[in-house]
């Protein structure tokens, strides 16, 4: 139960959100109190700030928001991280699309 629910609490800080990478090289994420921009060369997006989730990623792909959850989800459990002994998070990107992010001790 605790793993689901823990799962469950990551997923649902992602679920329906504008997801941004702020660590990609070449795309720039600035906060403000009410909105963020992206700006990647010319083009220039503005979302509202509810709307998006700034994450410490190079790029959204499936198998980095694999590991973005990966590691997160050890972080939750780690007072129990001890017995475990392997994970491994599947992002479905679309059908037949899959990331797959997995440690083993």
């Amino acid at each position: 139960l605790l793993l689901r629910d823990k799962l469950r609490e990551i997923t649902a800080t992602l679920d329906h959100y504008v997801l941004l990478p702020t660590e990609h090289p070449r795309i720039r994420v600035e906060e403000a109190s009410q909105e963020v921009t992206a700006t990647f060369e010319e083009r220039r997006w503005i979302f509202p700030r509810g709307d998006c989730r700034l994450l410490p990623v190079a790029n959204t792909t499936a198998e980095l928001l694999a590991r973005f959850i990966g590691e997160n989800l050890l972080s939750a459990l780690s007072p129990h991280t001890a017995r475990i002994i392997c994970m491994q998070i599947e992002v479905d990107e679309c059908d037949g699309q899959i990331g797959v992010w997995r440690q083993s001790r």
